[in-house]
């Protein structure tokens, strides 16, 4: 390794032993329990009209070395964190992660709240 990838190696382990949560992954019917760094994602658009719209979701960071299952995140998994959870889902024109280093250490997972109706 260079000096370079050792020390963003430094700092990812750094973030997540400092900055992540207890969250909750679920693919389908398994759920495991892990951690993960929350992150926003914010998106600006303009309309027709010069109009700016906003829209921000949240994103997980979590390591790759960690990440509880083998195949990586899917459209229709879930993160259920402090009781609310959100939906594993696409970005226009990407997958529903990235690699969040250039060393593809650490999976930056997209999501949106599922706000239930009551």
């Amino acid at each position: 390794m260079n000096l370079f990838a050792d020390a963003m190696a430094d700092l990812s382990e750094i973030l997540t032993e400092q900055a992540s949560v207890p969250i909750t992954y679920t693919r389908e019917s398994t759920s495991i329990a892990c951690t993960g760094v929350r992150s926003n994602h914010v998106d600006n658009s303009i309309d027709d009209e010069g109009v700016i719209h906003r829209s921000v979701s949240r994103d997980y960071l979590i390591p790759d070395a960690v990440f509880p299952f083998t195949e990586r995140p899917r459209d229709g998994d879930m993160i259920t964190d402090e009781g609310k959870t959100y939906l594993v889902q696409s970005m226009p024109g990407e997958s529903p992660w990235r690699w969040s280093d250039p060393y593809q250490r650490v999976l930056r997972i997209h999501t949106k709240q599922i706000r239930i109706a009551v």
